[in-house]
């Protein structure tokens, strides 16, 4: 799997756990997500076990 590829799959399931409009702007690729609010320390395990899950 590529970088670009693994980059997609953890920002699709970020913007569709965590509801993530389509078009917000602020959302990108180095986006620090818990200074913009897009998750906290339980969204985060989250993510951690999403990677694991993958």
């Amino acid at each position: 799997m590529s970088i670009e590829a693994i980059r997609t799959t953890i920002s699709d399931y970020i913007r569709e756990t965590f509801q993530v409009p389509a078009d917000d702007e602020e959302f990108t690729g180095d986006v620090h997500l818990f200074d913009y609010g897009y998750v906290d320390s339980l969204g985060a395990a989250g993510i951690i076990a999403f990677i694991e899950k993958k």
